[in-house]
């Protein structure tokens, strides 16, 4: 999973509809030059929840099924830096953990989820010292 996911996912979802992308912003009110980059990766998904929201709506994606899930679980992937999803134990884990906090994971409360995130892998990924027995 990278951060690049949630513009391949859109894109895949506009296809589907057949969708230009000039036609699937101007009914998601976004701004054409910069949803392109987002799709590209190049800029990270957007924040805001309702935002997300509003873009599953255009895209028809069903409230509560697998691909709304899926839609929300990479918008918040998209700002987990990309160092981190490279480490095995945050990249295995990262899907169970959004899907299990998505009622609590808020637009505001996203880089602090990241940051907690990051903390964790970096202590998991850290070499133990052994401590000798007495």
């Amino acid at each position: 999973m990278s951060p690049s996911d949630f513009g391949t996912f859109i894109k895949d979802a506009r296809a589907r509809l057949g969708l230009s992308l000039r036609e699937f912003c101007r009914l998601a009110d976004l701004d054409p030059g910069n949803w392109s980059k987002v799709e590209r990766g190049i800029f990270p998904p957007p924040k805001s929840r309702q935002c997300v929201a509003d873009i599953a709506t255009v895209l028809m994606i069903e409230k509560g099924s697998d691909e709304w899930n899926r839609l929300f679980e990479l918008a918040a992937v998209g700002h987990i830096p990309a160092g981190l999803l490279a480490e095995p134990k945050v990249g295995e884990r990262i899907s169970v953990f959004f899907r299990m906090n998505s009622d609590f994971v808020s637009n505001a409360k996203m880089p602090i989820m990241a940051s907690r995130i990051s903390m964790n892998a970096i202590k998991a990924s850290a070499p133990r010292r052994k401590t000798k027995k007495k």
